[in-house]
């Protein structure tokens, strides 16, 4: 069995080579193949890169997309597992005896997630149930309010590409990433096909440990609130999650229209400080009310 690496790079050149030198130092001599796969980035790539020891360097000449470069590098690695990382993330502890026992061991194991932390040593997201209408409706804010007194019962999980390692076979049995989401729920989609498809299971393996600072993509809050309507959507219309879609769209434009009145009418107490934020904020929400009113279908 051979276990290779991937990690995705777009404009995070020094993230990415830290993550690689990591990989590098813990199993550089087991590993079958270390790839960075670089999306076009227009930042150009660091000096010498390209003779870095054990670690191969592919850079695309179109952007691609994230999910699509994923696609690429899973098969740019061709091993018969392999660990996806982001480049803000990197391996903390050893990991190739673990990861391949583990594989070894369940036949029907499809994914296997590192624990993750912080700079500081706190824990960070690694496994999420599956998202679900509600949690689109009532927004980020208020479903983690909801879920604290109705806890989720979903028993389904999905893992982040932050750190995964993905058997190959069912990779490509599940039909790999969708390219049609090109950044956001990636990773969401992947594990909810793999939910849905016999014999495939995932879980979060303790043992493995790694950092995830949440800092390979920088985006404003604005575009990735926007981003985040548009690809859960998307998401759950695919795997059937909104059985009635004019019910839910119409209870997600509410709430919309009724965040756009009180940024309008009360933004200056509501986000104090700098007025051009606050226009920004206002002009976010009518912004997503728009985008949600025209394509929620």
């Amino acid at each position: 069995m051979s276990l290779g690496v991937l990690v995705t790079n777009y404009n995070t050149w020094s993230l990415a080579l830290d993550c690689v030198r990591a990989h590098r130092r813990l199993h550089g001599d087991r590993l079958a193949r270390i790839v960075l796969l670089d999306d076009c980035s227009p930042l150009p790539p660091p000096e010498g890169i390209a003779d870095e020891p054990g670690i191969t360097v592919i850079r695309n000449e179109r952007n691609l997309g994230f999910s699509a470069n994923l696609n690429k590098g899973v098969r740019a690695v061709g091993a018969d597992f392999v660990l996806i990382f982001d480049a803000d993330a990197f391996p903390l502890t050893p990991y190739f005896d673990e990861i391949l026992t583990a594989f070894d061991a369940d036949p029907t194991l499809a994914v296997l997630g590192f624990r993750t932390q912080d700079e500081s040593g706190r824990p960070t997201a690694c496994v999420h149930p599956e998202p679900d209408a509600l949690g689109l409706i009532l927004g980020p804010s208020w479903i983690v309010r909801w879920r604290q007194i109705f806890p989720d019962r979903e028993t389904r999980i999905c893992i982040p590409t932050a750190a995964m390692a993905v058997r190959r076979a069912a990779f490509d049995a599940v039909g790999r990433f969708d390219e049609h989401l090109q950044w956001l729920d990636v990773d969401f989609d992947f594990c909810m096909k793999l939910n849905r498809t016999s014999p495939w299971t995932l879980r979060v393996d303790d043992a493995l440990l790694a950092r995830h600072d949440y800092g390979g993509t920088p985006v404003s809050t604005r575009a990735r609130v926007l981003k985040t309507h548009e690809a859960r959507w998307y998401l759950l219309r695919k795997h059937l999650k909104i059985v009635h879609p004019r019910l839910v769209k119409t209870a997600i434009l509410a709430r919309l229209a009724l965040q756009w009145v009180l940024a309008a009418a009360f933004g200056r107490w509501i986000f104090p400080g700098d007025p051009a934020v606050r226009r920004d904020k206002v002009e976010g929400r009518r912004e997503l009310f728009a985008y949600c009113w025209r394509h929620y279908r």
